[in-house]
């Protein structure tokens, strides 16, 4: 009796397990071309699918050019092809007229180029959407600066300065000195969980040296969609980057 409920369970289980195989990665066929829906998704959250054509010497795998519209998508057109080059460098395939692909693939070899291309098509979009955040980071750290120049005058604005916490060094974007000794450190916070949590990470530290004579902000870029915002106000006080010079001026 044992034995053949372990074998129900057994049968159960492989079936479970080729279901979500077939969930994972499928085939799709329009205009007589055969595609890959694989599980390797892009930063927007579509999946890569993959073209597989028969070529002279075995077979073509392409993306079809799907990496570049997804960097088109997001403003990132005019960096993809540079980025892409340097993908198809690193994962050793080829790259031309905006698609990833490898060609003369022998079946056996097939899982492997299907990999590579669907990994480098991801890892290329992702690359623009980094480089693109680090682009509008830079613009908003700019805005900043102007905001706290104004309000402070320019010789007391540090710009991305390294202040020492209770147990380790954090790279803040700003520190306004006042008179007194008094101090404000400033972190733009964009709405990534990453800067967020790196956000907090650093005001917890410096928190920890109780000094009083320092204030902590976190100007944030997009309030609405700032994760864990009632964490990172209970440690900084929390400033819309479009905030009028008044409110900077409560800062320090």
């Amino acid at each position: 009796m044992e034995r053949s409920a372990l074998l129900n369970s057994r049968e159960d289980i492989r079936s479970v397990a080729k279901e979500l195989a077939s969930s994972l990665a499928f085939t799709q066929e329009r205009a007589g071309r055969v595609s890959v829906v694989t599980p390797v998704i892009y930063p927007g959250g579509a999946r890569v699918v993959l073209t597989i054509e028969p070529s002279p010497g075995g077979y073509f795998v392409s993306d079809l050019g799907s990496a570049f519209r997804e960097a088109d998508i997001m403003n990132g057109a005019s960096i993809f092809t540079r980025i892409a080059r340097q993908t198809a460098a690193k994962f050793d395939i080829r790259f031309d007229s905006e698609m990833f692909f490898e060609l003369e693939i022998p079946e056996d070899s097939l899982v492997a180029a299907a990999l590579a291309v669907s990994n480098a098509s991801r890892h290329a979009v992702e690359q623009v959407a980094e480089s693109l955040s680090e682009k509008r980071a830079d613009q908003q750290r700019d805005v900043l600066w102007q905001k706290l120049e104004r309000a402070f005058r320019p010789e007391r604005v540090e710009k991305d300065v390294e202040y020492r916490g209770a147990s380790a060094n954090w790279k803040f974007d700003a520190l306004v000195s006042l008179d007194g000794g008094r101090r404000g450190l400033f972190e733009l916070v964009q709405p990534s969980p990453v800067s967020v949590n790196s956000a907090i990470s650093k005001f917890l530290d410096v928190s920890d040296l109780d000094d009083r004579n320092t204030q902590l902000n976190a100007v944030v870029t997009d309030r609405d969609k700032t994760a864990h915002l009632t964490l990172l106000g209970s440690r900084a006080n929390v400033i819309p980057i479009n905030a009028a010079t008044e409110l900077y001026l409560t800062a320090a």
